[in-house]
């Protein structure tokens, strides 16, 4: 039996639009040498929000302002993994050398043309869908 995996998740995206992804490295049970967004299981009692903070500061080093989350929807996903409610938001990054590596093999920032060679994982898929539905209103943030 599944387990149910409530996810808070993000990309990160760049003033020129490019999408920010994290390498699984290896050493990861699922989805090892995949790409994916940034993000994580939600806690018990944890809201949607103080997930996605606290796991882009687990992973990047940086605490995120949360006004600048964009929520691109929440739907119900199964994988390999579990089953449980996806959490999806874009992050706009002003900074990018701000970036460290905290988890993972990398992060890598993509262009729409580039993404479909890259190894995605499954759930990684509607979020960048959901991105690009929503790429004019949230390239506004840089104006």
């Amino acid at each position: 039996m599944k387990n149910n995996r409530d996810i808070a998740s993000a990309i990160l995206y760049s003033h020129a639009g490019n999408i920010g992804l994290q390498f699984k490295d290896g050493g990861y049970q699922s989805y090892p040498l995949h790409w994916t967004s940034f993000g994580g299981l939600m806690k018990p009692g944890e809201t949607t929000i103080e997930a996605l903070k606290r796991e882009l500061l687990e992973e990047t080093g940086i605490k995120f302002n949360c006004a600048d989350f964009f929520s691109l929807g929440s739907w119900d996903y199964s994988d390999s993994c579990g089953k449980g409610t996806m959490n999806a938001f874009a992050v706009p990054l002003k900074n990018i050398s701000s970036l460290e590596i905290l988890e993972g093999g990398g992060i890598g920032f993509f262009k729409k043309g580039s993404l479909n060679d890259l190894k995605k994982i499954p759930t990684a898929e509607p979020l960048i869908e959901q991105f690009y539905k929503n790429y004019d209103e949230l390239m506004r943030v840089f104006k």
